[in-house]
């Protein structure tokens, strides 16, 4: 099934992932490294962390979108979509270390485009978690690092393009934030409040930046891959057998989270919230 277009040359791993449109010549390992970090990485910690207390749910029936939604962040409703979940990480790994060869393959580009629907779902549950409950601490630790992760696209883009030079444009971002922010967060939270709120900075906002690296990384591959290769008769069972897993999926994570709420008190024995 997974057929590449042996006729076409393969794409430039610097026009796949430079996010700029222009051609230049930097070396992708350094390139792919923001793509790894928030597309492998960080999920892989997050679920791993979904069985930890980091994770808990309600404390009781309130009837409110953000104790079903919590539910769904919580090892044993994830689980169902580990699978899934393992299937676009592992895709996107292979993208990022060699993107000139893998890009070509279906069954690759299917997980990065497979990994956009994914990542949606988790920042949506995660949005239901912050904003619903209207409390300050949990839109602080969510707004604050998107803004400031879209503040450092913004200066990598504008420098890699004025210089050509993925090294630079990284190094130059990266000294900036070291000498100006990184003093700040450690003042404001680290010193007060331990490491808890920074590892909170990175874990919370880690759907969106999953989110950003996957539908960005499906963008650029979608425009070189092969027209040949798009047009594989096998595509659409492809498309077929992940939709079918994914509503199994998405079944019997439903039916164990009806099961754990249906086991909470049905009237509050604390303040009942883990934001």
């Amino acid at each position: 099934m997974d057929v590449a277009d042996d006729s076409t040359p393969p794409p430039s791993a610097d026009i796949l992932l430079n996010p700029s449109s222009a051609e230049c010549e930097v070396p992708h390992r350094i390139v792919s490294l923001p793509y790894f970090f928030a597309g492998v990485l960080l999920p892989v910690a997050c679920f791993s962390l979904s069985w930890t207390g980091l994770a808990s749910g309600p404390a009781w029936q309130s009837g409110k979108l953000s104790g079903y939604a919590s539910l769904f962040l919580r090892g044993p409703t994830t689980t169902y979509f580990y699978p899934l979940l393992a299937y676009s990480i592992v895709c996107m790994a292979l993208l990022t270390y060699r993107p000139e060869r893998f890009s070509r393959f279906l069954l690759v580009r299917l997980g990065i485009y497979a990994g956009v629907a994914l990542a949606l779902q988790y920042t949506l549950l995660m949005l239901a978690c912050v904003v619903f409950p209207a409390n300050t601490f949990g839109l602080f630790v969510f707004v604050t690092p998107v803004a400031l992760s879209l503040v450092v696209m913004w200066l990598v883009r504008r420098l890699w393009d004025a210089t050509g030079s993925a090294a630079q444009a990284y190094g130059v971002t990266i000294g900036r934030f070291l000498l100006v922010l990184a003093p700040v967060l450690l003042v404001l939270f680290v010193f007060p409040f331990g490491w808890m709120v920074p590892a909170m900075m990175v874990l919370v906002p880690a759907p969106f930046w999953a989110l950003l690296a996957y539908a960005f990384l499906s963008a650029k591959v979608f425009s070189i891959a092969p027209p040949a290769a798009e047009r594989c008769r096998y595509r659409a069972v492809a498309w077929s057998v992940w939709a079918a897993a994914y509503l199994v999926s998405l079944r019997l994570s439903m039916a164990r989270a009806m099961e754990m709420w249906a086991s909470l008190p049905k009237w509050p024995l604390d303040d009942g919230y883990w934001w």
